[in-house]
């Protein structure tokens, strides 16, 4: 989520000052941007065996797999920016 504050000053005459504040990502949600979407099978005549998954026949997590920098198939790669401010102050005459 989004938002901006503003508001404007009138220094005098048509001269005015205007402050500005926004706020992107306001409430630091890490979104999922993109995932490994490279599935490695075993042979053509195999189709159904995936063997870049982020677990074991077991079920365990493979550390090596569910990290992004080596991440097997449907592990998360990137999120969306962190939450980042910015200020403005603009003066018109």
């Amino acid at each position: 989520m989004d938002i901006a504050l503003a508001r404007i000053f009138k220094v005098g005459g048509n001269r005015t000052i205007q402050l500005r504040a926004d706020v992107f990502n306001l409430f630091n949600q890490a979104g999922i941007i993109a995932r490994q979407t490279q599935m490695n099978l075993t042979s053509p005549s195999d189709p159904v065996t995936i063997t870049n998954l982020p677990f074991d026949a077991a079920g365990n997590v493979i550390p090596a797999r569910a990290k992004p920098n080596g991440a097997g198939f449907g592990v998360a790669t990137d999120y969306q920016p962190a939450r980042a401010l910015q200020f403005q102050a603009r003066f018109s005459f």
